[in-house]
């Protein structure tokens, strides 16, 4: 990466190598269709998340409900210590973003009055008027889902990162990197094929290049 990231929090999404290495942890409700090369571009053509089964809107278009899978666990790990992802974890995630003090991304959730959890595996989005932009806030960064466990024993997500993610964290060294191993018991381990993912800090272009050329890097930033 051309630079560090600022935390491991998503409020500090505004700093996309932030964003890239908390993904390999947490989960967000939708996500773009990266196979779709608009939407890699910030189109509303949305897919549907790994944690969620299926979402719909109401025939007012002011309800935004989504269903999530069954069964879904946070890594093994404190505070969470793999417990089940349910929908109390969405509702937290989403109103902090809304509502955090230092949240630069408040006005992407304008429109969401309130967040019902009628069961562990439903949220409902309550919207002020019909509008498919919350499509794209629940897509985009910082929409990951997070537990709440982590915020109550740390204050904070900036350096605990504990997920139901593909690859747990290990460890983050300011000025170094992020260290990702994968996680045995991700729901579908099977489609998993690195050991190992490391976010390196390499500020000099020429430097990443020379990296990528060598075969010691896989993929670099501004090249």
């Amino acid at each position: 990466q051309s630079r560090d990231a600022a935390s491991l929090d998503p409020l500090a999404c505004q700093i996309a190598t932030t964003c890239q290495r908390i993904s390999m942890v947490y989960p967000r409700l939708i996500n773009y269709d990266k196979d779709r090369p608009e939407d890699a571009y910030g189109d509303t053509r949305e897919k549907q998340g790994w944690v969620t089964e299926r979402w719909e809107f109401s025939a007012d278009g002011k309800k935004l409900t989504f269903h999530l899978k069954k069964g879904i666990k946070y890594q093994n790990l404190p505070p969470v210590n793999g417990r089940e992802l349910t929908s109390d974890d969405v509702k937290f995630s989403i109103w902090r973003y809304k509502t955090h003090p230092t949240s630069t991304f408040k006005a992407r959730y304008d429109a969401i009055e309130s967040i019902d959890t009628p069961d562990k595996y439903t949220v409902v989005f309550n919207l002020s008027k019909p509008t498919a932009y919350v499509l794209f806030a629940l897509a985009a960064e910082p929409s990951f889902i997070t537990p709440p466990e982590i915020e109550k024993q740390y204050g904070d997500f900036k350096q605990v990162l504990v997920g139901p993610g593909p690859f747990i964290h290990e460890k983050t060294v300011q000025g170094e990197g992020s260290f990702f191993k994968r996680n045995p018991d991700y729901f579908d381990a099977n489609t998993i094929y690195l050991d190992r993912v490391v976010f390196k800090v390499v500020t000099d272009s020429a430097t990443r290049l020379a990296a990528m050329r060598a075969g010691q890097a896989a993929f670099g930033h501004d090249l």
